[in-house]
């Protein structure tokens, strides 16, 4: 599995945890702290949950598809090619039209290349055929039809900018191979069968035929084709003059047709391979940001994040400011375990990790302030000044704050000391925090004091 397709599993799972709740994951949690960053380890995560939930195979098979639809698409190329060579051999018994053949085989190319040019220079990233390709999957997912992996897919595409690219090689592997089949047609009936080419016109003199030719023929010649005479375009009872019109015919088809196709391909994969270099994973991402600190082992976990050498003698006991009605809980910067229910019973804000999160909980607590908060805290994660601040702030706007420390983590004594500083009731037992949460007495002789 490389590296987008790990990028895919990850972007099903979590929208699946978005949709249906939390995982249980317990049993592949090792596994994943393992590896050496955090994105290796959200990405092992999603891929041992994914096996177990059967997304895996969806994705194999969603692999298999795509490799069909390739090979579907190489086939309609072949056969159009083909199909595409034959048309403008109409007969070989009347003299065929130079610029008509010019008009078959390159007019359809030319306004698609020109289309794809200007879509690619001019839109964002979800526009050009992968746009609208992208809008009918997200409708698709809409209506339920049952496409998780494909708009997971699509979604990793846009979201890191290789849709473009990668329908931009698609499009122009599909004309290089259709191009090339009709030049091979062609040749093919020169080789056999003898045709013979004039520039029929009914407004162009000699001199404006003569123009356009040169102009026609200019890449040709730098591959050592040269231009065909004005008597050689309009002469068609002769087999020499015949023999290097069709050669010019092929070398046009070849210049203007398959080269810049080439190219532009060539580009548009490079373009992807670097696009697909730089891949990384957003781990700001509702449903992945939440993760990093389950996902970071022990040994890390209780490294020091923002390290006070000295006393936080700032730090001082918040004055509280209102007296609401009812409880809060919310967990500080740590997941609920899936099979812990004790907030069934109590209003709780779930997960408070970044910024923006704290900013809210407390312009939500401002607005409607409650009578008792309680902080679920993990003791394994070292105690700094920014959480014990916004925990100062939480004191000044309810009643009465208390902290429940989560398991006897290496930091269970630090924070004890630093929250016993700021006057916050400390609990360690379930019971007691949920007791004292809901507005029971009783708790307050655990390991703090108010």
């Amino acid at each position: 599995m490389n590296k987008f397709e790990a990028f895919v599993v990850t972007e099903v799972v979590r929208n699946h945890e978005l949709q249906n709740g939390p995982l249980t994951d317990q049993h592949v949690l090792a596994q994943a702290r393992v590896e050496n960053t955090p994105e290796k380890r959200v990405i092992t995560r999603a891929t041992l949950l994914a096996e177990s939930l059967g997304y895996l195979q969806a994705i194999r098979d969603w692999i298999t598809i795509r490799l069909l639809a390739f090979s579907s698409l190489a086939i309609i190329a072949v056969i159009a090619g083909w199909g595409l060579g034959r048309s403008v051999l109409v007969s070989t018994n009347e003299p065929l039209s130079i610029a008509w053949i010019f008009m078959i085989l390159l007019g359809l190319h030319g306004i698609s290349f020109v289309i794809w040019l200007i879509f690619t220079l001019g839109s964002g990233n979800g526009g050009g055929i992968g746009g609208k390709l992208f809008e009918l999957i997200t409708s698709l997912r809409r209506k339920k039809f049952g496409i998780s992996v494909f708009f997971a897919a699509t979604t990793v595409a846009a979201r890191h900018g290789l849709m473009k690219p990668a329908m931009s090689v698609i499009t122009h592997c599909f004309w290089i191979l259709l191009l090339l089949l009709a030049m091979l047609t062609l040749y093919t009936q020169f080789l056999f069968n003898e045709y013979s080419f004039r520039w029929a016109t009914t407004v162009l003199s000699n001199a404006e035929i003569t123009r356009m030719s040169e102009i026609i023929g200019w890449l040709p010649a730098k591959f050592g084709i040269s231009v065909p005479t004005i008597e050689q375009l309009l002469s068609n009872d002769d087999f020499t003059n015949n023999a290097i019109v069709s050669k010019w015919i092929l070398a046009v088809l070849f210049c203007y047709g398959i080269l810049p196709r080439l190219l532009a391909a060539l580009i548009c994969f490079g373009w992807l391979m670097l696009a697909k270099r730089n891949l990384k994973l957003d781990l700001t991402q509702p449903g992945i940001s939440h993760l990093l600190n389950r996902l970071t082992p022990v040994s890390t976990s209780a490294t020091v994040v923002d390290a006070d050498i000295h006393k936080a003698n700032s730090l001082r006991a918040g004055k509280p400011l209102a007296t609401g009605s009812g409880e809060l809980v919310f967990s500080l910067e740590y997941e609920l375990e899936p099979d812990w229910n004790h907030l069934l019973w109590l209003n709780s804000a779930g997960v408070i990790a970044s910024l923006a999160e704290r900013s809210t909980l407390i312009k939500q607590i401002q607005s409607k302030p409650p009578a008792r908060i309680l902080v679920r805290i993990n003791s394994k994660l070292s105690p700094d000044r920014g959480s014990l601040r916004f925990l100062q702030s939480l004191q000044q706007q309810c009643g009465s704050l208390g902290a429940w420390l989560v398991d006897h983590g290496a930091y269970y004594e630090h924070w004890s000391e630093a929250l016993a500083e700021i006057d916050v009731l400390l609990f360690s037992i379930d019971e007691e925090a949920v007791r004292w949460a809901q507005g029971n007495s009783g708790s307050s002789n655990d390991i703090g004091t108010q």
